[in-house]
């Protein structure tokens, strides 16, 4: 199983960056590899907190799979996934954002993530941590295209 953890400092508010990871509906616009994505129940929880289950389509070159997981919304503070079916053995991750003077954000994004596929595993084992990178990298250029 791989682990990834990351914390940046954005010059965005916590409101614009939990808003813009809660948005499930907009990955295919600006993630890599999201080729659809839809939000399939909502359920309101206790303090505003909301349960979602989402189907995302991943894809790359050949491969295209659908996975569905549970998303728990803290608003403003946090986002847990946890997976529920698809391709994976395990996927899940959680996003914590903590409000900075000067209107800016601490992200702190932590995934764990294992293919029960054999082949796929050993060829995330080569690309796991490029591509999480990549896909916080992509959140960050998101954020500038929309609030800046």
């Amino acid at each position: 199983m791989k682990e990834f953890s990351q914390t940046k400092i954005l010059p965005f508010s916590q409101i614009q960056m939990f808003e813009l990871v809660a948005d499930i509906a907009n990955y295919p616009d600006f993630l890599p590899w999201c080729l659809a994505a839809r939000i399939t129940k909502t359920t309101q929880l206790e303090k505003n907190k909301q349960e979602l289950n989402a189907d995302l389509i991943i894809g790359f070159q050949l491969y295209k799979e659908k996975f569905t997981s549970k998303v728990i919304l803290t608003p403003n503070e946090r986002i847990d996934v946890n997976y529920i079916k698809g391709p994976f053995k395990k996927m899940d991750n959680f996003w914590h954002f903590k409000a900075l003077k000067n209107n800016q954000c601490e992200v702190h994004f932590e995934m764990t993530f294992e293919f029960d596929n054999f082949i796929f595993k050993k060829l995330s084992d080569l690309f796991f941590e490029e591509t999480a990178i990549k896909m916080i990298d992509s959140f960050e250029k998101r954020a500038h295209s929309l609030y800046k």
